[in-house]
């Protein structure tokens, strides 16, 4: 017999992984709370596997999260913290366009807004980790547009 996932809405569940991503990213990039690197890369990895495992939304959101800590972090640190917000907010735009694109245009979702859990918090965990992967280098790009 085969067994089905079970669905969660698509909007819903994609809301609740970027605020997430949002909160987590900014209360572990506060500068009290120092981590090594190795910790965030760890957690990242933790965070992911137990979000798929439980088909969570928010636990997708704070995979992302412990990259993009480190990275907001980093830009801070090289370019301030305007040109390192600017940054982690346009990587966090591209990520979402480019999931909404590729899973709302594909026969992912049906008619009543709903997916399979584990594909869909999958693809959250991998956007949002794109968009902490993101966040320096469209940090760099705006730093370099204002310095020139």
């Amino acid at each position: 017999m085969l067994t089905t996932d079970r669905l969660l809405d698509a909007s819903r569940a994609e809301c609740l992984a970027w605020l997430s991503y949002a909160f987590w990213t900014l209360a572990c990039a506060w500068p009290a709370w120092t981590v090594a690197a190795e910790v965030h890369v760890v957690l990242a990895a933790v965070y992911g596997a137990l979000a798929v495992l439980w088909r969570s939304p928010l636990g997708a959101g704070a995979a992302g999260a412990c990259l993009g800590s480190l990275a907001l972090r980093t830009v801070v640190a090289d370019h301030g913290p305007v040109v390192g917000l600017m940054g982690a907010v346009l990587s966090a735009v591209v990520a979402l366009l480019a999931f909404a694109l590729t899973h709302r245009g594909a026969d992912l979702i049906d008619v009543y807004g709903k997916m399979e859990a584990r594909p869909l918090v999958l693809a959250l965990t991998i956007a949002t980790t794109l968009a902490a992967v993101w966040t320096v280098p469209f940090a760099d790009l705006i730093g370099w547009a204002l310095r020139a």
